[in-house]
């Protein structure tokens, strides 16, 4: 007995190694099945369209209407009665002041987007989908279509969103444009033949793609990628539209008349509002040119934009606008006169201005050009102002025999100007190099 307890309490002491059950703790790999994604309640919006100079501008007194608004403008004075004469001279003969009409009309700008009625109720709430389908494609298009229309500020009423920078062959998807500022991926192009622009070199094609290739002749140069190929050759200089924004012969434009009719000197827009600028050249915006050719700025180009608003009307302009790369070019004018009387040494700029004039910035102001606006001057005229298309009362109708519902926004109005003689651009500037590796 004695010897038993011995070799139990020598098994108890020996170095032997007991099996012991493994124990696996709780840890991502284990719970997988257990948790749930959660979902970011906001959706990223990676383009930037903010539509900054069309809301901007003030609504107009006037309501369209009927053939549109038609408006009396002054443009001369009683001359001929007018003079000095010797005593018992013939009196001046009578004169009378000149007067002219001019018509406002309204441009109509819509947008479109459809629905399956299966997407309807699949994502109706926030439960089933990251947002409400009806609700996002309605809210997501009017602000796509404010974009635009904020593109189409800064135009001449002639929907040119590119100009071809080279040829391009026949059966390629692949061409060039000078400044793809304005092309945007999905967007559905015509490309009017430069020189007989009655013909169609690209007709309703799909852009797959925009991408950066800038080149030294033209910094923002871009290569687009179509769904389609082109089946006629493009020469450079043929010009890029959206769909359908111009009849066929390219003589009647559908877009609203901005600041590139309105601040023109007959260069671009001969007759503006009814009304010819060679007969009234009174009826000219001012236009600062260099016969084509880029220069660089100048405080002394500025000061000349200035005066000639101040020569016409006697009063200075308040709004003066550009795009980034000018800005940067104005910096480089006037950053080192900047006065540094905290003795702190600090980078970049928040505010800049010219003559007390702040300096508006929005990034669809064409490249290489600065406009000086007298704001009262510009106004948006509205038969119909933006919004939903629902005279029947309907948000979406039912395209007939199908499940599929569709929907419009739009508006009826345009931009008008009583006194272009107000506003002046300043044009042929050089543009510094892309403000990025952009793509839309």
């Amino acid at each position: 007995m004695k010897r038993f307890l011995l070799f139990v309490i020598g098994l108890l002491l020996s170095p032997f190694a007991f099996a012991v059950p493994a124990v696996t703790s709780a840890d991502l790999t284990t719970l997988s099945d257990l948790l749930k994604e959660v979902y970011d309640p906001v959706i990223a919006e990676q383009q930037n369209l903010e539509a900054f100079t069309w809301n901007e501008f003030d609504e107009g007194d006037d309501k369209l209407g009927g053939q549109g608004w038609v408006f009396e403008t002054k443009m001369g004075g009683n001359q001929e009665g007018i003079g000095a004469r010797a005593e018992r001279g013939a009196l001046p003969s009578a004169g009378h002041q000149r007067w002219v009409q001019g018509l406002i009309y309204w441009a109509n700008i819509y947008g479109t987007f459809e629905l399956t009625g299966q997407v309807i109720e699949a994502a109706k709430d926030n439960v089933e989908a990251f947002a409400n389908s009806k609700t996002e494609e309605m809210e997501g298009l009017t602000r796509d279509t404010m974009k635009d229309m904020n593109r189409q500020v800064y135009g001449d009423g002639k929907c040119v969103l590119a100009l071809a920078s080279e040829a391009a062959s026949s059966g390629q998807k692949i061409c060039y444009v000078q400044d793809g500022q304005y092309l945007r991926s999905n967007m559905i192009v015509d490309v009017k033949d430069a020189s007989t622009v009655a013909t169609f070199n690209v007709d309703s094609n799909l852009i797959a793609a925009v991408e950066a290739a800038p080149t030294t002749t033209y910094p923002y140069r871009v290569k687009v990628t179509l769904t389609d190929n082109i089946a006629v050759t493009l020469a450079a200089g043929d010009i890029f539209i959206r769909e359908d924004s111009a009849n066929a012969a390219y003589t009647a434009w559908y877009e609203i008349d901005g600041l590139g009719a309105i601040v023109d000197d007959g260069t671009a827009v001969v007759t503006y509002e009814n009304i010819s600028r060679t007969t009234y050249p009174l009826w000219k915006g001012h236009l600062l040119d260099n016969s084509g050719t880029d220069r660089n700025l100048t405080l002394d180009l500025l000061q000349q934009l200035e005066d000639q608003i101040t020569l016409a009307t006697g009063k200075r302009p308040d709004w003066i606008r550009m795009n980034l790369g000018q800005r940067r070019k104005y910096f480089d004018l006037v950053g080192p006169d900047k006065r540094y009387m905290t003795g702190k040494i600090d980078g970049g700029y928040e505010r800049l201005d010219y003559n007390g004039n702040e300096l508006t910035i929005d990034i669809d102001h064409p490249h290489g050009e600065i406009t000086a606006l007298t704001r009262s001057s510009i106004k948006k005229y509205s038969l119909r102002k933006f919004g939903l298309l629902d005279f029947d009362g309907l948000v979406l109708r039912q395209v007939s025999g199908y499940d599929l519902w569709r929907g419009h926004v739009g508006m009826y109005g345009n931009l008008g100007c009583k006194k272009p003689n107000s506003n002046a651009r300043l044009i042929d500037l050089t543009e510094p190099a892309s403000e990025g590796a952009w793509v839309w």
